[in-house]
């Protein structure tokens, strides 16, 4: 049974406390590497971050800042 207070892909305990860790979960679930995270104003714990994929696209992606969870995805 999985521990729902561990960052499922990069194993860090939750809740994340900082962008590097968030940037990590990023990172591990969608093997890129983050351009730019930021925080969506008025929501608590919520980033939007712009990914380079290894083929060269760029996506943006909503992430749950407190477990690192991908919320949303933009492919184009």
């Amino acid at each position: 049974m999985a521990d729902q207070h561990i960052q499922a892909c990069t194993g860090v305990p939750l809740p994340l406390i900082n962008t590097d860790q968030i940037i990590e979960a990023i990172t591990c679930q969608t093997s890129g590497n983050v351009l730019k995270l930021t925080e969506v104003p008025d929501q608590d714990n919520l980033f939007n971050a712009r990914i380079l994929m290894p083929d060269g696209r760029i996506r943006t992606v909503l992430v749950d800042g407190s477990s690192g969870n991908l919320i949303e995805t933009d492919n184009n």
